[in-house]
Order: structure tokens, then sequence, then C-alpha cells
């Protein structure tokens, strides 16, 4: 097992500020947006702290990093055994729209594995990190708390992406009974599931790996798990030559029927369209 010492950890946080820094600058500025091959867009903002990012983990822990913005120019992550994974402004929208839905997510992948994570809130000036040795600390100007699980209240709290639940989000979530959706559009979901403002973050379309890492560390290290709804597993990294998640549903605090029942839901949506 892979495990940053107290001092890379330090550095790790410093790095992120300073990542963070550089995103500020541009915040409430007149952007020049451009969009990538899927339609998503980057900024200046994106690719400076990339850059910074990219520079100061090598230099924490010589290991390769992955980049959403600098990707290699073959599958060369099938090789890593260990390796960073960086999304260095999950939420661009929310950036860029000037709004605090927007995170900076630093992971380490150890044999397909996150082993430690990181989400820098810029906006809060608020960390969030998590290994098997630490659990989860919250860290900002006023100190360093320890995160527990937070159990979660009725009706239960569903964090989804979009504004409204779709049908197909509908159709899913029946099962529970009385529920509750409100939007987050960034990876700080993952945070909400840790301190009980959400208890559900189904995703059922495409995410990509650095979506998730870090928030998956921080969530395991509190009890919560982050599931392959086809395999009910956990989501694996690295493993294949696309990058883009399985659907999952990440939880915390809900019970494990209510996990099977949402999983056996998704399967029985699945069986209908194949059947159309």
């Amino acid at each position: 097992m892979i495990i940053l010492n107290d001092k890379q950890v330090e550095q790790t946080l410093g790095l992120v500020g300073k990542a963070a820094q550089c995103v500020m600058r541009y915040y409430q500025s007149s952007l020049n947006i451009t969009h990538k091959s899927d339609g998503s867009p980057v900024t200046i903002a994106d690719m400076e702290s990339s850059q910074c990012l990219e520079a100061g983990l090598a230099e924490i822990a010589n290991y390769p990093v992955l980049s959403e913005e600098n990707l290699p120019a073959s599958n060369a992550w099938l090789d890593w055994p260990v390796y960073w994974l960086i999304d260095p402004i999950d939420g661009t929208k929310g950036f860029i729209n000037q709004t605090d839905d927007f995170c900076i997510c630093i992971a380490l992948i150890y044999h397909h594995r996150p082993v430690f994570g990181l989400i820098y809130s810029p906006v809060a000036q608020r960390a969030w990190l998590a290994d098997s040795s630490r659990g989860v600390l919250q860290c900002d100007q006023a100190g360093v708390v320890s995160l527990k699980q937070s159990a979660p209240t009725a009706p239960f709290r569903v964090a989804i992406s979009a504004d409204n639940p779709s049908d197909k989000m509908r159709q899913l979530l029946s099962v529970l009974g009385d529920y509750d959706c409100y939007r987050r559009g960034s990876a700080l979901k993952f945070i909400d599931l840790v301190t009980g403002r959400a208890a559900i973050y189904p995703k059922m379309w495409d995410t990509s790996e650095w979506d998730s890492a870090a928030g998956h560390c921080i969530l395991e290290a509190v009890g919560g798990e982050v599931l392959d709804f086809k395999t009910a597993q956990p989501l694996q990294y690295g493993r294949r030559q696309s990058l883009i998640n399985p659907h999952f549903l990440a939880h915390s605090g809900i019970s494990s029927e209510n996990v099977m029942q949402l999983i056996a839901q998704y399967g029985l949506m699945l069986s209908a369209n194949a059947e159309r």
C-alpha cells in the first residue's frame, strides 16, 4: 500500500492552494472559453491549474500524473501501478458562471484503487482529504477537523447534476419511496455525502475517472461506497483504454437493502431498454 507521509500531505495541501490562486485570478474575469471534442468547456484557468499541479505533484512523489487537461498520447496509464489522477477544475461551468460549485480534485491511484483523495473548494478555501491511515480531514483557516459519517435523515436527499430529475432518474429512485433531489454540478457532491447533506448520488450518464477518484477515496474513508451499477463492485481506475466511468451509485449511511433495491432497479431499467 502506498501512503503519503505527513510532509507529503502538507506539501500537497500547499500545492492545491497555489493551484487555487491560479484559478481565482480568473474567477471574476471575462474568459475566453473553448470547448473540447465532447462539448465540455475549458478555460485558461483549467490549463494553469493543471500545469501547477502537474509540476508540483511530480516533486512531492515522483509518480506519473494523469490530468484531464494533459492526457498521454497513448494509453500509458494501463502500465502505471501508481499515478496521480487530477481534475484541475471540476465543475468548470460553475466556475465560468461565478458560483461556488467547482473544486480541484487530486487522487493517488494504486493498483486501480484511490488510496489518497483531496478535494479543494477555492471559494471556501477549504480542503477535504483522506487516506486509510488518517480518515477524513477537513482543513481550512479555522484548523483541521476529523469528519465521521453522518446519518442521513428522512426523506433521503439525492444529489443530482441536472436542475430537475429526468424521467430515468425518477424511475430509478421510485424504489426509495420518499426522497428529495437537489442540484450540485461538481465533485462537492461527494463531500455532501460525507457531511450528511446527501445520502445518495446516482450517476447514470458519462463521467470520467478524474471526476470521481478523489471523492471516491474520501467517501470510502467514512464508510460510504461508490459502486458500479452493473457489478455492484467499487469503481476501479486505469484498467481500461477508456477513462469513462461506468454508471455508478455513490452513497453514505443508507441500508444495504436500499443499495440493492437501487442496483436491482437499474438492472430492470437496462433490461427494459434492451427489449425496445
